[in-house]
């Protein structure tokens, strides 16, 4: 079971490389520029956090 497991996570693991790279390059092409489109995928993480914390104190 435990190399199910790890096959699976692994198979997960690519699935989600391959959307983030596909929303990427659909950004970098409604955006027109690769610039914005790294600005807005760094900014996402930020804001889960930010997210996070905010719910810790709520």
């Amino acid at each position: 079971m435990d190399k199910t497991l790890k096959e699976e996570m692994t198979k997960m693991g690519n699935a989600l490389f391959m959307a983030v790279v596909l929303v990427f390059l659909v950004m970098a092409i409604q955006f027109e520029s690769v610039r914005f489109s790294l600005m807005v995928m760094a900014c996402i993480p930020l804001f889960q956090t930010d997210n996070a914390a905010g719910r810790g104190f709520a």
